[in-house]
């Protein structure tokens, strides 16, 4: 087997609209500057390709287009391109999110572009792999933010691909929102993965590869209120839990047999729309709390989606993918949206649940949160979309993760 590296700058020109937060200091929800470069980091794995992008997240639509380009790009299977966003909430907006800026679709295009070329520089410059090695160790730099002492998931994991000149690239997986910085930064960042390259590349020797894991519940365990300080806290702990790793780490058979990738389609039940009298009683207090604040981009947000249900035929079920790229004895899972973190623990435990993966769909949880409510459950839907995620959304995932 052979392997390939390629970085590319993906910061857009300032200017370009964030996604991620409501209430920004600026109207239009547009950067005012750089705080670090976002990258796309592409690796070339022969017979499969893994791309991680320093963004909120791609729509389905976007994320099986830029596929079956990068895949005849470098001459494979759709199915045998994984594309992980980090989703970082101070990125371009490269989808639509509601009370976060609209879509730049113009970057979007550029994007791609810069990234295919990323992915066939990362195929022509391949060399004999040598040599992967795993490593593992719990890190607590983040929280359930929905229970304090909620489930989630610690580890902070690694993979190490070394090739005939040495150590080409560290994978490095956790789980934990980028969302350190807070909705006052006006800034293009990466976050708290920013710092965590930061500080861990200079002693790895090579660049890193982030992979995004269950986090729609998870975020950083805030020390002081959020800013620059606390992005680059949060980045040097996972990066010093990741070096552990890599120290730690063991071989492991890579090599052989070559990557197998498999996509299934998982129906994921939606609840219906609210009836109209709920919808007018949403309608009026949002259209009171605008005249009174002036500016409410949740409220907007609430009238936009009023207006797309009134538009739209409800459906009884939203068509997701998850993908498994396996490689030797690891298996990257790859899951469409904010994964709570049960339903990533209800996976193989070798396995690594890889979200904002085939698209981002949203907040996906387990039946449980749908009595407990909150935020990721009875508001972002109405920001992502028109429907609720209903009973049976994680079953309907899980299911379709295995063979």
């Amino acid at each position: 087997m052979k392997a390939g590296l390629a970085l590319v700058d993906i910061t857009p020109p300032v200017g370009t609209r964030l996604s991620g937060f409501a209430g920004r200091p600026v109207p239009g929800f547009v950067s005012t500057g750089v705080r670090d470069t976002l990258r796309a980091t592409v690796l070339w794995l022969e017979g499969a390709l893994i791309v991680a992008l320093d963004v909120i997240g791609l729509t389905p639509r976007d994320d099986r287009a830029l596929r079956q380009r990068l895949a005849k790009a470098v001459g494979i299977a759709p199915e045998e391109v994984l594309i992980a966003c980090s989703h970082t909430h101070s990125g371009p907006a490269t989808m639509t999110i509601r009370a976060t800026g609209d879509k730049e679709v113009g970057w979007t295009r550029e994007l791609f572009r810069r990234v295919e070329a990323a992915a066939r520089e990362a195929k022509a410059t391949a060399e004999p792999l040598t040599e992967a090695l795993v490593g593992s160790v719990n890190c607590d730099a983040a929280i359930n933010r929905r229970k304090p002492d909620g489930p989630r998931d610690a580890r902070v994991r690694t993979l190490q691909i070394h090739t005939q000149r040495g150590l080409l690239v560290t994978l490095v997986h956790f789980a934990c929102h980028p969302v350190a910085l807070g909705n006052q930064n006006t800034l293009l960042s990466a976050d708290w993965v920013a710092s965590l390259r930061e500080h861990a590349e200079p002693t790895l020797g090579c660049p890193t590869l982030f992979l995004q894991g269950c986090c729609g519940d998870i975020n950083p365990r805030f020390g002081t209120s959020r800013g620059a300080d606390e992005a680059e806290r949060v980045g040097k702990e996972v990066a010093e839990a990741a070096l552990q790793a890599a120290q730690q780490s063991k071989a492991i058979a890579l090599t052989t047999p070559t990557p197998t990738a498999t996509h299934r389609r998982a129906h994921l039940p939606l609840n219906p729309y609210p009836d109209e009298a709920t919808l007018v009683a949403i309608e009026s207090e949002a259209r009171e709390k605008l005249a009174t604040l002036g500016r409410s981009d949740i409220d907007q947000a609430f009238l936009e989606w009023i207006a797309a249900v009134r538009r739209k035929p409800a459906r009884n079920f939203a068509v997701a993918t998850v993908s498994r790229l396996t490689l030797g004895p690891l298996t990257l899972i790859g899951l469409p949206g904010e994964i709570f973190t049960e339903i990533g623990q209800a996976l193989d435990s070798e396995s690594w649940p890889v979200g904002f993966a085939n698209g981002n769909l949203g907040y996906l949880y387990p039946d449980s949160a749908l009595d407990e409510g909150g935020y990721e459950v009875a508001l972002a839907y109405k920001l992502y979309g028109e429907q609720q995620a209903g009973l049976g959304t994680a079953t309907a995932l899980i299911r379709a993760t295995r063979t």
